[in-house]
């Protein structure tokens, strides 16, 4: 376009240079023609003025009483008649041909004035084509930036919920530990009361051989056994309570790997579409670069 611009204004001054010098010289060529033609109108008054005074004295010698002298004015007065109308035709002559010339000449400027404006307004209206494509173009690029910035942004929130996945994951897997270890605690407790309960037994069987000599003894290991039952009841109540939030953690997880599996898995794909668009974009902003340049090379 700075170009475009400086070979207008470099145009308009040769035009305007060229202008003006074909004005001089038109006003030199007229002011030479004026001159001619005063010398001509000079020459032709001293010529009426000579011609006038030849046929006064031709008149005179007509009067004059010597009739064989009347033939020699009279041949000499037509003859410089006949001078003066050649002179005068020569002259109408010249004047017509320069007349003519200046008016070849000034309707080849005229030419070459309005061929020199059809260029003109040509490389205006080629810059005006110019100037709106590169606004066009401008536009476009400031399209494809905002869509690379607002591809720039979801992957960041992607990239956030994504680390949010693996948080929740790392604390849920935490949790399963924790419950598995507490699992592993109440199996303990469980087969250490289940060994209580079959010492108990050995020894309730043992007591009820000696139930005659023993009965209160009896009573009191069913009373013991009737306390380690509920506590086994009760045991196998929180172990089953443990396995059912085991088994719901266990569940939980598997729905957050699954999550995690069909986030990463979206997020892949969505990271894979925007790396394919930004890279789309990097080539149409290099296209419409290189377009840019190639019309602007072309231009020049």
């Amino acid at each position: 376009v700075n170009y475009y611009k400086k070979e207008i204004e470099v145009m308009k001054r040769d035009f305007e240079k060229e202008k003006r010098e074909m004005e001089q010289e038109c006003q030199l060529e007229v002011s030479m023609l004026e001159d001619q033609k005063t010398d001509l109108e000079a020459l032709y008054s001293k010529s009426q003025e000579v011609i006038l005074g030849l046929q006064e004295q031709l008149q005179d010698m007509t009067r004059s009483p010597e009739p064989t002298q009347a033939g020699l004015p009279h041949c000499c007065a037509q003859a410089l008649c006949n001078l003066g109308q050649r002179l005068e035709e020569e002259m109408h002559l010249r004047h017509q041909n320069q007349l003519q010339q200046i008016r070849i000449e000034f309707q080849r400027l005229s030419e070459e004035n309005f061929f020199l404006k059809s260029d003109l307004e040509r490389i205006q209206l080629e810059l005006e084509a110019a100037e709106g494509r590169n606004e066009a173009q401008r536009k476009e690029i400031e399209v494809l930036k905002r869509d690379k910035e607002k591809a720039s942004f979801e992957l960041d929130e992607l990239s956030t919920q994504t680390q949010k996945y693996k948080n929740e994951l790392s604390q849920l897997s935490c949790r399963i530990l924790q419950l598995v270890g507490d699992t592993s605690v109440h199996q303990a407790q469980k087969e250490k009361n289940h060994i209580a309960i079959q010492l108990l037994m050995e020894r309730l069987e043992t007591a009820r051989c000696r139930e005659e000599q023993q009965g209160d003894k009896i009573q009191k290991l069913e009373v013991e056994l009737k306390h380690v039952n509920e506590e086994c009841q009760h045991l196998q109540l929180s172990e089953s309570e443990l396995t059912e939030s085991l088994e719901e953690s266990r569940d939980q997880l598997h729905s957050v790997h699954l999550r995690l599996d069909a986030t990463q898995s979206q997020h892949g794909q969505i990271i894979q579409h925007l790396r394919e668009q930004m890279s789309q974009l990097q080539h149409l902003l290099s296209l419409k670069e290189e377009e840019a340049r190639w019309q602007l090379d072309a231009q020049q």
